[in-house]
């Protein structure tokens, strides 16, 4: 696969998760601004996970998972908070928390895939 093609499919997926990331969910549970949840996550009461409204699996090798991660927590974290949750050779795993729900990306390095899923708050 050419370079090209590569950075194209990086900008999709990378397009794709920042949609999910900010996209409105029309059954959301509590919800919460920006500030509020900042101010309890950074206490440790983090909102209650509720139902999972979407999951979606992409095939990625693992460093461009990491990166594409990365990226995307790092352009969302200027608004809401974001946390790696693992960090290892063999799986990444970080955590958005927005308005009205969670999103947590998992990247595999054995299975080289990318795991997007969101959930609402109870």
């Amino acid at each position: 696969m050419q370079k090209s093609q590569i950075h194209t499919i990086m900008n999709k997926l990378l397009l794709t998760i920042v949609c999910s990331l900010f996209s409105i969910i029309t059954n959301a549970g509590a919800t919460y601004t920006a500030a509020k949840l900042t101010q309890i996550i950074e206490i440790g009461q983090y909102p209650i996970p509720g139902k999972t409204t979407d999951t979606q699996n992409t095939s990625v090798a693992f460093a461009d998972c990491k990166a594409l991660t990365d990226k995307t927590m790092s352009e969302f974290n200027q608004e809401y908070p974001t946390k790696t949750i693992v960090d290892t050779s063999l799986i990444y795993m970080a955590k958005a928390w927005n308005s009205d729900g969670i999103v947590v990306i998992t990247c595999s390095a054995p299975e080289n895939n990318m795991e997007l899923i969101k959930s609402l708050y109870r």
